[in-house]
């Protein structure tokens, strides 16, 4: 597995810990009743020793037939993971902050009574070299 795949397994796993109320599923599609994570290009910084400070821009999105739940549970994880002391890191990555880019709003709704609401996250991490 790449860093990116298992930061954002990280992230995902630590959204989940705010209980929502679907699966978090990764990609562009969002199901009804769903949320998902859109992850963007990342910025990396790198070092001479091939160690670098990333930061990468996420989209977290969510559809629900009840517009409140959607627009509660997208600000539950983002205060969640933005107001934590502790991240998760591991041998390839050490995830020191996530802020929030852009909070949840209103994106839509489709002709399905599914409210699409949408936010940005900023991961930053430090990525360990060889």
């Amino acid at each position: 597995m790449t860093v990116y795949n298992d930061v954002l397994k990280a992230v995902i796993g630590l959204m989940n810990e705010s209980k929502p109320y679907s699966t978090i599923y990764v990609g562009s599609d969002v199901p009804r009743n769903g949320i998902s994570v859109l992850p963007n290009p990342a910025s990396p910084n790198a070092f001479l020793d091939k160690n670098a400070v990333v930061e990468w821009i996420i989209a977290l999105n969510g559809k629900n037939e009840n517009q409140m739940i959607v627009f509660e549970t997208l600000n539950m994880i983002h205060l969640s993971l933005t107001r934590r002391k502790k991240y998760p890191s591991s041998i390839n990555f050490q995830i020191y902050d996530i802020d929030t880019i852009g909070s949840p709003r209103l994106i839509g709704r489709e002709g399905n009574d599914q409210w699409i609401y949408g936010s940005l996250l900023r991961i930053k991490f430090y990525m360990r070299g060889d």
